[in-house]
């Protein structure tokens, strides 16, 4: 033990959720809940008590997170993190359906993305079709995170993903990936024709 301090204070509401954490660096999380505990603020200061992050939560009916925003950031100084909001959308079962953000900070980059999904009957993932679109110095265009999959199930283990055919990998190139697996349903073998794991 060299006398190092990782966590200095907490502090909880009634309901046992923590409202004031300062940990060992002197920097201090609070957090606000609503009426039925849901967390509403999340704020981040600096020793000197400057916020750098301050996420403000949005919520459904059957308490979804539908957005989060953060309007503090000191990423010009500090080079890291960043300004954001990001929305989300569910179907009748809950499941996410749309999602949505944009992000701008660390060294002038600005990041915009959007999520659809698709699901079979058993609630697999039948369709994913997202696009991120990046501006930075190093780089001005939709990375490989932008892509269309299409998912396919074994017939005899519905729940069981077979293949996964991706089309539009950052805009231009597709690829597929196939599973194997063994009598217990364990998978025996990944193969695909794209990036680093291609064999």
């Amino acid at each position: 033990d060299n006398g190092d301090v990782y966590l200095k204070d907490v502090k909880y509401n009634f309901f046992d959720q923590p409202t004031y954490i300062e940990y060992g660096n002197k920097v201090v999380t609070t957090n606000e809940y609503d009426l039925t505990q849901r967390i509403r603020a999340m704020k981040l200061n600096r020793p000197d008590t400057s916020t750098f992050m301050n996420n403000v939560y949005a919520y459904d009916r059957n308490q979804n997170i539908t957005n989060i925003t953060n309007n503090s950031s000191q990423h010009g100084m500090l080079h890291l993190g960043g300004t954001y909001s990001k929305n989300y959308e569910y179907d009748k079962f809950n499941r996410l359906k749309n999602a949505s953000g944009h992000w701008q900070g660390g060294l002038n980059e600005v990041h915009d993305y959007n999520l659809q999904m698709a699901y079979n009957n058993t609630h697999g993932i039948q369709l994913k079709k997202q696009f991120h679109q990046v501006q930075s110095p190093a780089f001005t265009g939709q990375s490989e995170n932008s892509y269309e999959a299409t998912y396919t199930y074994d017939t005899a283990r519905p729940h069981s993903v077979k293949s996964i055919k991706y089309a539009g990998i950052g805009g231009s190139q597709n690829a597929t990936s196939n599973f194997t697996y063994d009598g217990n349903g364990n998978i025996t073998r990944y193969q695909t024709n794209y990036g680093g794991f291609a064999d």
